[in-house]
């Protein structure tokens, strides 16, 4: 079994539609990640429909490749290409190996690269609708692949919006999109804006403020650092050092 059966010590993470394993194809000689559905998830099903109706079908080297899945009776599977770093949010966050500025940039790059691609470039535009650091994967060269298209919807490149139910994290989401409820290329852009912003300053999109005792909106909180003149103050100690 590619995942010993599942085992607890394979697992490498888990979510509210599912838990991904580590798994290994004999086969094909090739480590990958297993996403295993929640079989009481109605959402996570929806998901996986998308994933394999959307994913399948793009190639780009900044997108997580879908390499397979598997639907027998209630037990759903998506089998990705296996990321060895993990996600952008523990690396963002972390308090011991820093990501160095170079390689954030070249991470940023990467994710807009994606975006451009799946807005553009591919045969129909794909609103992503959940753009965050935990979405975005670091193979082993710490090359960033956008991956979780769960949420995502195609529309005609004529047509770049689509009204629809609410979708996203809260943090990454555009204002006007929660107020319209239209998600667009503009309201993807505003997400990978945060995640710019979340990589340049090491902190979460919503700040707990020290000198006010409220929590901001990231965006909101180094607007009015700027107006100020304290641009440089928004990185966290470790950044600054």
């Amino acid at each position: 079994m590619a995942t010993s059966f599942f085992s607890e010590k394979e697992k490498l993470g888990e979510g509210g539609f599912g838990s991904v394993y580590r798994g290994y194809l004999k086969d094909l000689d090739l480590h990958v990640a297993i996403k295993r559905v929640s079989k009481s998830s109605k959402q996570g099903r929806k998901e996986y429909v998308s994933e394999v109706k959307i994913t399948s079908r793009l190639r780009h080297r900044n997108l997580v490749q879908l390499i397979g899945w598997c639907h027998v009776g209630d037990e759903l599977l998506l089998v990705y290409e296996l990321m060895p770093n993990g996600s952008l949010d523990s690396h963002v966050h972390s308090t011991g190996n820093v990501l160095s500025w170079q390689r954030r940039h070249e991470i940023v790059l990467g994710i807009g690269s994606a975006l451009l691609y799946l807005h553009q470039e591919w045969e129909q535009c794909v609103l992503h609708r959940d753009i965050k650091p935990s979405n975005v994967m670091l193979d082993a060269s710490f090359n960033a692949k956008l991956g979780d298209f769960g949420l995502a919807r195609l529309v005609d490149h004529e047509r770049q919006s689509h009204t629809t139910a609410l979708a996203g994290t809260m943090g990454y989401m555009d204002p006007e999109c929660m107020f319209s409820g239209s998600a667009s290329t503009s309201s993807d852009v505003y997400s990978f804006g945060v995640v710019v912003l979340e990589v340049a300053t090491g902190r979460r999109p919503i700040v707990d403020t020290e000198e006010e005792h409220v929590t901001m909106h990231l965006v909101q909180w180094i607007w009015e650092r700027y107006g100020q003149g304290r641009i440089l103050d928004c990185t966290t100690d470790e950044l600054a050092n």
